[in-house]
């Protein structure tokens, strides 16, 4: 009798045990979801962000150890880049394509396809389509892009 006891105890630790992992698993796969959301979310903000001007929105999302590597090569710190939006007159920005593949719980690669046109910072006009990755964590529990790179998507020939 006690040793049915025990193997009955044991057999309920076990269930208890498969059904508790079950629901960590669930509630991991539910939260990753949610996440992927998020950073789908920001990625129009950003876009949104650069046709509006709006540095303080794109400021909130970048992390202060923040790169950006454009399709010319040249690299701008988070200043650079917020100083550079600035200067610009951008009229059209749109985010297409975006997929999201989280590394894990605070990692995730950002890919897809922006595309704009308007005045650079420098004063040149500019009509551009570009494959970006970029790579987020969070840091205090936020969403930070920390790196952003940016390839030319040559234009077919008519």
């Amino acid at each position: 009798m006690k040793r049915r006891s025990i193997l009955a105890t044991l057999f309920g630790i076990l269930v208890l045990s498969f059904l508790a992992m079950a629901q960590s698993s669930q509630m991991s796969q539910s939260s990753q979801g949610g996440d992927e959301q998020k950073l789908k979310d920001m990625e129009n903000k950003w876009a949104d962000a650069a046709k509006s001007g709006d540095t303080s929105a794109v400021n909130s999302m970048l992390s202060d150890k923040y790169v950006s590597t454009e399709s010319d090569g040249t690299m701008h710190t988070k200043s650079e880049a917020l100083d550079r939006m600035k200067k610009a007159k951008v009229s059209s920005s749109a985010v297409s394509d975006v997929q999201v593949h989280m590394i894990d719980p605070n990692t995730a690669i950002v890919t897809g396809v922006w595309t704009g046109s308007g005045t650079d910072a420098d004063g040149k006009p500019f009509n551009a389509t570009e494959r970006f990755t970029d790579t987020f964590v969070k840091e205090g529990g936020q969403w930070k892009a920390v790196a952003t790179e940016s390839t030319a998507v040559a234009k077919k020939p008519a």
